[in-house]
């Protein structure tokens, strides 16, 4: 437990072995709305963490909502990048069930796909029906899908080289040679 508060309770969970496959999971103390998953920005890369998103969980924790604060491999970690940093979204998104084997009175709420930025993509491919990375089938259904100023089209951005060439960093290639990861 990382703290303890009036109307929350803040676990960190390890949703996988790796050094940065793990979240912070928001309990708040009255009845539960629904379970908020917060992808965050930083064009995937190191140091932009989970931290950022911090101030938006506590707020939302407060209002009811569970949030799971997640982080992820990104680029300049070890096995940040296509597929890793993929394999991890899905990763987290699937330790919802075992969070609900924990917290049985959460079972029956609405989840919830929220990114700002790189996480907005994140947030949106997750949200597509029947997603898979290279290594990972999605397990849970996501009612809802937010994504906050969102990275949404990989290869428009790959185009404009947005972020010094965040997209050709993370996807370790271009469009043309990696068609199928980056349409899916």
């Amino acid at each position: 437990m990382l703290t303890k508060e009036k109307s929350f309770t803040v676990f960190k969970e390890k949703y996988g072995a790796e050094k940065y496959q793990e979240g912070d999971l928001y309990l708040p103390n009255l009845t539960a709305r629904a379970i908020i998953c917060l992808f965050h920005g930083g064009y995937w890369r190191m140091p932009y963490s989970r931290e950022q998103l911090d101030s938006v969980a506590e707020a939302l924790v407060t209002q009811g909502f569970v949030v799971w604060n997640i982080e992820y491999r990104r680029v300049g970690s070890k096995g940040g990048g296509w597929p890793g940093t993929f394999d991890d979204s899905i990763q987290a998104l699937n330790y919802l069930q075992k969070v609900k084997r924990d917290h049985p009175e959460l079972e029956l709420l609405d989840i919830v796909l929220m990114g700002h930025s790189a996480g907005g993509h994140l947030a949106l491919w997750c949200g597509k029906p029947n997603q898979a990375s290279s290594q990972y089938a999605l397990k849970i259904k996501p009612n809802v899908v937010i994504g906050l100023a969102p990275i949404a089209n990989l290869e428009v951005a790959f185009d404009a080289q947005s972020g010094n060439q965040a997209v050709l960093n993370l996807m370790q290639g271009a469009p043309c040679d990696l068609h199928e990861c980056y349409s899916g």
